[in-house]
């Protein structure tokens, strides 16, 4: 009876053991162990819910992944944009024909926006009217309380803030804006700042007078590693803490640099009020003359006459041109002066004519720079005009040129005065070419408008949106040249904001994969959990299995014994 009780035992062992080998689990129903089956089962569950929302938000990234590049080729669509208006603004273009390429490129946009979707909309292009503003939920993941109810999470998409344009026709208000303004080129890699080579900026904000911004080997050597490649980053530094250490400028306007690597400056305020004028000066190279009106042709404008103005007229004889400035003053001398926008450490060369009356007495006549005498004459003989020249250096920003003339009984007679660079390449750091720039911006107040997207909203301080800008209805003119600045400037705002949107864009972007990579992870620990609940240990049960197999073999020879052995003992009870 034992034999049998045994041998009972062990077959059960044995198919339990069979079993385990055959599936592979340890756990395979509730029966084997109702505690780790139940855990298991609801991990698969949720393994199979996170599986489901990692092909959501597969289509979500590729939702996603379309809006971010349409923006990328919009982004490039406008900046070509930006540089036909640009052109437009040069004197003698066919605004016509620029016209064309402009319409061509705004055609290209709204196709583009159109397009950027995976499925039958886009969220470039929304109707806000239908609930195309609505913010999208890309579903992310889900979580498990205590009670087991399950809650999900998402990742919000603001269509609102991404879309191009809106066909929807509800009212916003529109943020107030800041003047701004864009270079048109971006800033080299590298700029050489180490010999004569250098910029100024003249900025005036909200019409007060223009502070000089002077970049030059002077100015960086501290605030460069290398003079001779300057990098952007390194010039941006610089002119911020120009900026920050001129008390007129201080807090009131600042630079940076836009995702083209474009330098800009603009008013720390927002609002119509809000107005930044610019100038630009290179190192002024051979031939670049930084004297206004030199040849007295405009009269005195640039000029500034002191001491004793008597005496002194805009008249001929002249070296060139049809005047020149006779100085001509008894008792005490007079004097001309001009103040001067210069580099800081940058070589001049002065040069002007001069001619003493014939019959007259020279007392004296002299040339000062910053209040030093360059130039000195006295007893000069009668005679034709004679071309004077010396090599001076600015010591600031600014520099005075003066000439200071007595002529008791006559005149001395000034005429083709220039003060031109020695050396030096113009740097311009991509505004305009050549010598000088000059670009105005202004701000605009907040306004109520329809609710569009980033290229079609009107901006209030142009009066036109990027997708409504009509060069041949802006016509030419002085005033047409004010309004196609304007709609420059409403490009420029527009590549800020779609920029902006794609940086949003990216940042969903990355969010999502990022998720996907977590679930991933996630469903990889989670089956790890349900095997080391319910997956059998192979090599141990197969082990067992021969173990329980030799085992049953020797119960039954032991109950075979059993049985051969009890019949002697009852053949002794046969009768």
């Amino acid at each position: 009876m034992s034999a049998l009780t045994t041998l009972k035992s062990i077959t059960h062992s044995l198919d339990i053991t069979s079993r385990r080998i055959s599936t592979g689990q340890r756990t395979s129903s509730a029966s084997d162990n109702a505690a780790y089956w139940s855990i298991a089962t609801t991990m698969r569950t949720d393994n199979a819910v996170l599986s489901a929302i990692r092909d959501t938000l597969g289509l979500g990234a590729a939702a996603v992944d379309a809006a971010y590049q349409g923006t990328s080729s919009v982004l490039a669509d406008l900046r070509s944009l930006r540089a036909k208006l640009q052109t437009a603004l040069q004197p003698g273009v066919d605004r016509a024909k620029v016209q064309t390429e402009v319409g061509a490129i705004q055609d290209r946009m709204r196709a583009t926006a159109r397009a950027s979707g995976t499925t039958d909309e886009s969220w470039l292009a929304i109707d806000s009217a239908a609930g195309g503003r609505s913010v999208r939920q890309v579903v992310s993941g889900f979580t498990r309380d205590a009670s087991g109810a399950v809650r999900t999470s998402s990742i919000p998409i603001e269509s609102g803030a991404i879309a191009l344009y809106d066909a929807g026709t509800a009212q916003v208000t529109v943020p107030a804006t800041p003047a701004r303004i864009t270079a048109g080129e971006a800033i080299p890699g590298a700029t050489d700042l180490s010999g004569t080579a250098s910029v100024r900026f003249d900025l005036s904000v909200d019409g007060a007078p223009a502070r000089p911004i002077v970049l030059s080997g002077a100015t960086m050597i501290s605030a460069a590693r290398d003079l001779a490649a300057v990098t952007p980053d390194e010039l941006v530094r610089a002119i911020n803490n120009l900026i920050a250490a001129d008390p007129d400028l201080a807090g009131t306007v600042h630079a940076g640099l836009d995702e083209a690597g474009r330098l800009w400056f603009e008013t720390t305020e927002a609002g119509a009020g809000r107005t930044l004028a610019l100038d630009r000066t290179g190192a002024s190279g051979p031939g670049v003359d930084l004297a206004v009106n030199g040849g007295f042709e405009a009269g005195l404008a640039g000029w500034t006459v002191g001491a004793n103005t008597s005496w002194n007229q805009v008249r001929a004889p002249a070296r060139s041109g049809t005047a020149g400035y006779a100085m001509g003053t008894s008792g005490t001398p007079t004097t001309v002066s001009q103040t001067l926008a210069t580099v800081p450490g940058q070589s001049y060369l002065l040069s002007f004519w001069l001619k003493n009356d014939p019959g007259g007495t020279s007392n004296f006549f002299k040339a000062d720079w910053n209040g030093a005498t360059v130039v000195a004459r006295g007893a000069d003989p009668a005679g034709p005009f004679i071309e004077y020249h010396v090599t001076v250096t600015a010591t600031g920003p600014t520099s005075v040129l003066t000439f200071e003339a007595r002529q008791d009984t006559n005149w001395w007679y000034l005429d083709d005065v220039s003060v031109t660079g020695t050396g030096g390449a113009d740097v311009t750091l991509g505004f305009g070419a050549g010598a000088s720039d000059h670009r105005v911006a202004a701000g605009s107040d907040a306004a109520t408008a329809a609710a569009r997207g980033l290229l079609d909203t009107v901006d209030p301080a142009s009066g036109v949106s990027v997708d409504t800008i009509d060069l041949t209805a802006i016509g030419s003119g002085t005033a047409a040249d004010a309004a196609l600045a304007r709609a420059i400037d409403t490009v420029e705002r527009a590549i800020a904001r779609v920029t902006e949107s794609g940086v949003r864009l990216g940042a969903s972007r990355t969010q999502i994969e990022g998720q996907r990579s977590f679930l991933d992870t996630l469903m990889k620990a989670n089956d790890r959990t349900i095997g080391i609940l319910v997956d059998a240990d192979i090599e141990e049960e197969s082990t067992r299995l021969k173990a329980l197999q030799t085992q049953q073999q020797l119960a039954v020879q032991a109950l075979s014994i059993a049985n051969a052995s009890s019949q002697p003992v009852l053949s002794l009870f046969r009768p």
